[in-house]
């Protein structure tokens, strides 16, 4: 450390400070970006990562023979039992029934919503080791009246109060493979810590011996499971039903990330998502490794001058090379503890857009730190070893050829045209995306003012509560409806997919309340009063069946579509009354990407839901409809949900995309104008004499500027040259998911290329003024 001249290092700094925090600054971002979206990405790849069995646990995952049906989580106890006698190599099995039906959870007299509950055997704890914080594990196992609570569902339901002993009500609505089990009471036993790496996240867990799940297999000793794999590719049983079933045995992970399957109660991670956040953040990286580079190399070059001076003062390569390395290792070290504090800003608002919970304490975690550590090596070593190298070598004379020449104005010029075109590349798909929400927003319309109540249990009527509303100002019109159901019509292919139709039912003013516009057949009222079950087909449904458009009104439905034969629930007198328009799907997994393709709607004299339209803004009318129900079951549970809100839900992979990439948009716009800011400071510094002689000559203000700004519209030229059709192709590639494709827009890229050009010379000129009309006998003079 002798050898090192910190007030050397601090010296240099403080003169060339415009150069040292911007560099500093953009790296700091950079690394920032960077280490957070790796954080996100270790985060949700290891799944389970404290669990001792994760290395020697397989979870089965089924196919229908011939069918192409896949799932993890109907797997009967029979094949269980078959898989432990025709499988030597698994040890013991769990099984685990995870409930998506849970209506409500209620404590005392409030109801909690959108709870995660599963029902697991009692070897449970011996797969999933679970840390305990109150209560005991023991007393959980007595009965299944008894409950697991996390962490962060006893706090949403008792605060910080002590849970244990307390009783929670919860409803199960049908649904859960079959399973209706009405409302249920449990007493609390124990409280787990929360793990947002599980495999299996829950808020509630009580113990009893489910029929039908999840399967999980420990292995027994010296199986691994490539080598289980491989030997059971090919297991086919059969079931008591008498169907064949392909078993296969995945890792816990290969099953989270498997996406031909229908959903369970695993943990899903988008990976479409962390994949382009990720790429995102390297660009960012990149970007801010170009300022840094670029930057630091323009301070550091400076010092040349002092470096000879030095080495007249008997400084020897040796202590130059160290001098270097110091300077250039800490200037990184800074951007590095900066960048901590950038992290701690900006996690909670990624954690936000991501829809995950990473906790502060994992980005120093085990997992995290040698990926911190390596990375921020990397780059510190680097640059510091090139120019510790480098530049003690180096003579004035190669400095002025090499950083004064061609080959110095060459890598200015990629690097600044790399770092235009990501820009371009962001700001081009932010734009892009946002057109994708704007169609959104404009299926969605429709439902803005619609709401739904239902009690949850799918057995209460809301025909007295419809009744008593109908005099309640602002409403425009209400029906009882059921959910809405989507039934296959055909086998699955290989890829999961499969065609099937979504069925609607409801009252006389469904139409009304749902906006359905009627383009050929009999009107809805007229129809009821006509027959017992009429149906409505979708347009598009109705073109395929009828091209000639002639729509068959009175005859049956299934007479016309032979898969619906084996379809509920048609039967001799479900008979066609007519045609709508195409109309969004509300089923559970409706969104873009979902097309509208089979729909029917029919009559139902009563439901389970009431579904209502009110006047825009009326938020009062909901109100009331509260107030009617109290009055008519005081004390029961009664939910609303905003249909337009449900659409946009359904969709919120696409918001958290735009969120993303404005994110990244708004940090590369800002870390370019950084580097401009330095590039055209520099750039300016190296021409003072220049501009000198021009002023002196006659040239214009504007004809300097003019002059200074050119090179960074050229590069801005070159950038979007190379960034268009790049954008172009991948956002080609993602709509390829998409079912519902916004129109393209070539202002999208006009629009871009005017934000980058704009920043750019608003930027650059400020500089370009100030040379342009200083003194050019004083700029004649300092040169």
């Amino acid at each position: 450390m002798k050898n090192i001249s910190f007030k050397i290092i601090f010296r240099s700094w403080w003169r060339n400070k415009t150069f040292t925090v911007i560099s500093i600054l953009s790296l700091a971002v950079g690394i920032a970006c960077t280490n957070l979206l790796a954080a996100f990405v270790i985060h949700e790849y290891n799944i389970e990562s404290e669990n001792p069995n994760k290395d020697k646990m397989v979870v089965v995952k089924q196919t229908i023979s011939g069918a192409g049906m896949t799932a993890f989580n109907t797997v009967s106890q029979d094949i269980t039992s078959q898989l432990l006698e025709h499988v030597s190599e698994l040890d013991r099995v769990c099984r685990i029934h995870p409930y998506f039906m849970v209506s409500y959870c209620k404590v005392g007299e409030n109801f909690f919503k959108d709870i995660k509950v599963i029902e697991s055997d009692s070897s449970f704890l011996s797969f999933f080791p679970q840390e305990i914080i109150r209560g005991s594990f023991k007393d959980a196992e007595l009965g299944p009246d008894r409950v697991i609570l996390s962490e962060s569902f006893s706090k949403r339901l008792f605060g910080g109060s002590d849970p244990i002993g307390e009783t929670v009500q919860m409803l199960f609505g049908p649904g859960d493979f079959g399973d209706e089990k009405g409302l249920l009471t449990f007493t609390i036993s124990a409280v787990v810590k929360d793990n947002s790496q599980a495999a299996l996240g829950f808020d509630a867990l009580f113990f009893d011996n489910p029929s039908s799940g999840l399967n999980f297999f420990l292995l027994k000793n010296n199986v691994s499971v490539p080598d289980l794999q491989a030997k059971t590719a090919n297991l086919i049983l059969q079931r008591n039903d008498g169907r064949d079933f392909k078993n296969e045995f995945l890792t816990i992970r290969q099953a989270c990330f498997d996406t031909v399957s229908i959903p369970s109660s695993l943990k899903k991670p988008n990976t479409t998502l962390l994949f382009i956040a990720l790429f995102s953040a390297i660009l960012i990286l990149v970007i801010a490794c170009f300022n840094y580079i670029n930057l630091s190399f323009s301070r550091v070059f400076k010092q040349l001058y002092s470096m000879h001076v030095q080495k007249l003062m008997g400084a020897g390569s040796g202590q130059l090379s160290m001098q270097l390395f110091a300077d250039t290792f800490m200037t990184v070290g800074f951007g590095f503890l900066i960048a901590q504090l950038i992290q701690f800003d900006l996690l909670g608002l990624m954690n936000c857009i991501m829809s995950i919970q990473v906790p502060v304490n994992f980005l120093y975690s085990n997992q995290m730190l040698p990926v911190t550590f390596g990375f921020i090596l990397l780059l510190a070593c680097i640059p510091a070893l090139y120019m510790s190298r480098r530049l003690p070598e180096m003579s004035i004379s190669m400095y002025n050829n090499f950083y004064r020449g061609k080959a110095r104005r060459r890598i200015i010029t990629s690097l600044a045209v790399a770092q235009f075109a990501i820009s371009f590349i962001l700001i081009i798909g932010n734009f892009s995306v946002r057109q994708q929400i704007s169609l959104l927003y404009g299926k969605a319309e429709n439902y803005k003012n619609i709401y739904t109540f239902s009690v949850g249990d799918n057995k209460t009527s809301m025909l007295r509560l419809k009744e008593n509303i109908s005099l309640i100002p602002g409403i425009q019109a209400a029906t009882l409806s059921n959910e809405t159901y989507e039934w296959p019509i055909s086998d699955f292919a290989a890829d999961g997919s499969y065609e099937s139709y979504t069925s609607e039912d409801g009252g006389e003013e469904i139409m009304e309340v749902m906006g359905y516009k009627l383009l050929q057949g009999l009107p809805w009222k007229e129809a009821v009063k006509r027959y017992p079950h009429p149906i409505y087909l979708n347009q598009t449904w109705a073109q395929s069946l009828f091209p000639d458009g002639e729509i068959p009104v009175g005859g049956l439905v299934k007479e016309y579509e032979p898969r619906l034969k084996d379809c509920p629930p048609f039967g001799d007198d479900y008979v066609i009354a007519g045609v709508v328009e195409d109309y969004f799907k509300l089923n559970i997994s409706n969104s873009l990407e979902t097309p509208i393709d089979k729909g029917i709607i029919s009559y139902a004299r009563d439901g389970v839901r009431l579904s209502v339209r009110i006047d825009p803004g009326n938020i009062s009318a909901i109100k009331q409809i509260y107030g009617e129900w109290n009055k008519l079951y005081p004390g029961k549970y009664l939910e609303h949900e905003s249909l337009y809100n449900k659409v946009l839900g359904n969709n919120k992979k696409l918001f958290e995309l735009s969120d993303l990439l404005m994110m990244y948009s708004v940090i590369s716009i800002l870390l370019t104008c950084f580097g401009l800011f330095g590039m055209a400071l520099y750039a300016i510094e190296q021409r003072t004499k220049e501009i000198g002689i021009r002023k002196v000559n006659g040239s214009t203000t504007w004809q300097i500027m003019k002059l200074l700004n050119s090179q960074f519209i050229i590069w801005i030229g070159i950038a979007f040259a190379i960034a268009a059709p790049v954008t172009w192709w991948l956002i080609g590639e993602w709509m390829k998911s998409i079912v519902y494709r916004a129109d393209f827009s070539i202002w999208t890229y006009i629009l871009s290329l005017f934000i980058v050009l704009g920043i750019t010379l608003l930027t650059v000129s400020w500089h370009s003024f100030r040379a342009a009309s200083g003194n050019p006998v004083k700029a004649l003079k300092d040169e």
